[in-house]
């Protein structure tokens, strides 16, 4: 979209649209700004009849009078909020018409001097994902070759100790496949063995996704497999038989943790009779005050999940690799282990090592840093 751009020495405010706009012919009279109606409509901040907002809101509620509320329509359809913003464009179109070389003129200095591709809101363009892979690995996969970074230890590898660079998630031929007037595609992860990569889709623009899985040497995502509304967080397991992900409440809250199986884990897809992803509900918070999530530790050894609030938490950790382990035996899965359950106190959770857990809390009047031994 381009810019709203501001002339300082005119003070005036330059309007650019999404998309092109006939503008109207010269005209001596002065366009109106156009004016929305005033319905006064009651807003109530607290607690509300018929809704669970949590515990600790206001009640009784608050309440006060909008006269504008009515112009907040999330589903982006009421042809009366539609009909005003067109007015909106019409207004400022006509307002700025007189100023429209100098606009152009200033709008593609401006984008010659920052380099910056004129973008609109519809479509979320210049995301590619792409990788090269490492040749100058041993058998072990230790590097065989490569330098060591003098800033944080990791292994850098020289261009010619890299393979040819493979585009393994292209966002622009997503957004024209969806054919939708908005697309975005976030949190891409691929699995452990490089195969597959999931990501979170949205086409509507409301943060309620589609999560698909992507067989990376085809390009193909089965229908079978897309988890169809979740919203929140998402890891791979140990390998890629195991997969966690939160979905939503009708309240679009992340409340449910769920474990997706993949057996067996077919390139093109499951043969007849064969099972596909399975899911098992893992954990679900029903307490609407809570924010439920999850990731993978530092150690990639551990999935911690749990919810929070602003003042408390309740966390749970589970251990990956034993969990793929059973998905491979056919036996039980483990159980994850509580933390500690919410009370007065806020904390997080992270794995340092075997059956070390490292707690920062605000249980005392700062927030600080435990070690503990609770997996054992």
């Amino acid at each position: 979209m381009r810019r709203h751009l501001a002339a300082a020495a005119a003070a005036t405010l330059l309007v650019t649209t999404a998309t092109s706009v006939a503008f109207p012919a010269v005209s001596a009279a002065k366009p109106t700004p156009p004016s929305p109606a005033r319905i006064n409509t009651t807003v109530f901040f607290g607690r509300v009849a018929g809704e669970d907002r949590g515990g600790g809101v206001m009640d009784p509620p608050r309440t006060a009078v909008d006269d504008l509320h009515w112009l907040r329509y999330d589903a982006r359809s009421d042809a009366a909020v539609l009909a005003h913003l067109a007015d909106e464009n019409e207004y400022a179109n006509a307002s700025t018409w007189g100023l429209r070389g100098l606009r152009d003129t200033v709008y593609d200095e401006m984008i010659t001097r920052i380099k910056e591709a004129d973008r609109t809101a519809a479509l979320q363009s210049g995301d590619l994902y792409c990788r090269k892979r490492i040749v100058g690995l041993a058998a072990d996969r230790s590097p065989a070759v490569g330098s060591l970074s003098p800033d944080d230890g990791r292994v850098r590898w020289a261009d010619e100790e890299l393979g040819d660079e493979e585009t393994y998630l292209d966002i622009n031929a997503l957004a024209a496949a969806a054919n939708s007037s908005f697309y975005a595609a976030t949190y891409v992860t691929v699995s452990p063995d490089h195969a597959y990569v999931a990501y979170a889709a949205d086409a509507v623009g409301a943060e309620s996704y589609e999560l698909p899985f992507r067989r990376i040497a085809t390009g193909v995502e089965l229908a079978s497999d897309t988890v169809a509304a979740m919203r929140g967080s998402f890891a791979w397991g140990a390998d890629t038989t195991t997969f966690y992900y939160t979905t939503q409440s009708a309240t679009n809250r992340p409340e449910n943790v769920w474990r997706r199986t993949f057996v067996p884990r077919l390139e093109e897809g499951p043969a007849a009779g064969s099972d596909v992803a399975n899911d098992t509900l893992l954990w679900e918070d029903p307490d609407e005050g809570f924010w439920v999530s999850l990731s993978r530790s530092r150690s990639d050894r551990m999935l911690m999940f749990g919810s929070t609030t602003s003042d408390t938490a309740e966390w749970y950790v589970l251990d990956v690799v034993a969990d793929a382990a059973t998905v491979k035996g056919g036996v039980p899965p483990p159980t994850p282990t509580l933390v500690e359950a919410r009370g007065a106190s806020l904390y997080f959770v992270e794995h340092l090592d075997g059956d070390t857990l490292v707690i920062k809390t605000n249980a005392v009047d700062v927030f600080c840093i435990i070690v503990i031994s609770a997996l054992s």
